[in-house]
């Protein structure tokens, strides 16, 4: 995508509140999001309506599925929501709402599901679609894992989960700004764009964060009475 050129001297504030304009537009986006996301989770629910398997009855993948997370965002949308839900104003006056850029076209969307393999062993497995905006891009995840369930009395069950999410690489892309005679045109971190840093420095803060695996371990007691 293009960089927007943003006329920059010297800024009269560093940051002027977008937070209300980031709200009321994430709503927006949220509301015509969300039909499709409750579609998503009932046909996903649906497939997954899987019953305790036994002897001699095994209805596939599916019918030993069930859905068990149904989530929109995640960590590094938090990240991107949390850093540019802000603004600065140019040196003529103009606020600037960073939400113009780092707004989602569409919400993080990710589904776990847990596949029996037997009574006592489940698979975990599902993943995230990831987002885009304007100046930044994040991957999809992958997640995947395992559980165990054993009895140790009638009335005393432990399980083990161990799993992980894979991927969901986090970059970001630069603005150009003009800084007016002493500084001129230069590209520049768009969040740090009304920092004291030279816009050079501010591009080693863009993000360009690795795909990495976060790893979950969970035990569960269960006493029934």
């Amino acid at each position: 995508m293009g960089s927007d050129v943003m006329v920059l001297g010297h800024l009269r504030a560093p940051h002027v509140a977008g937070l209300a304009a980031w709200r009321a537009r994430f709503a927006r986006r949220l509301r015509c999001a969300l039909p499709a996301a409750l579609l998503v989770m009932g046909q996903m629910a649906g497939m997954a309506q899987g019953q305790d398997i036994g002897p001699s009855q095994d209805d596939g993948i599916w019918g030993r599925s069930r859905l068990v997370d149904l989530t929109m965002g995640g960590l590094n949308s938090d990240l991107v929501r949390s850093a540019a839900a802000s603004g600065f104003e140019l040196s003529g006056g103009e606020a600037v709402d960073l939400q113009r850029w780092y707004a989602p076209e569409l919400p993080n969307l990710s589904a776990t599901f847990v596949t029996e393999l037997s009574p006592n062993v489940g698979v975990i497995w599902g993943g995230a679609l990831g987002e885009r905006g304007e100046k930044y891009n994040l991957g999809p995840t992958a997640t995947l894992g395992v559980v165990f369930r054993t009895s140790i009395t009638h009335n005393l069950t432990i399980e083990m989960e161990m799993s992980g999410i894979y991927g969901g690489r986090l970059r970001e892309r630069a603005c150009i700004g003009d800084f007016g005679a002493v500084g001129g045109v230069q590209r520049v971190n768009c969040r740090l764009a009304a920092s004291f840093l030279p816009p050079k420095e501010t591009l080693e803060y863009l993000w360009d964060e690795p795909a990495r695996a976060v790893g979950v371990l969970r035990l569960v007691l269960r006493w029934t009475f």
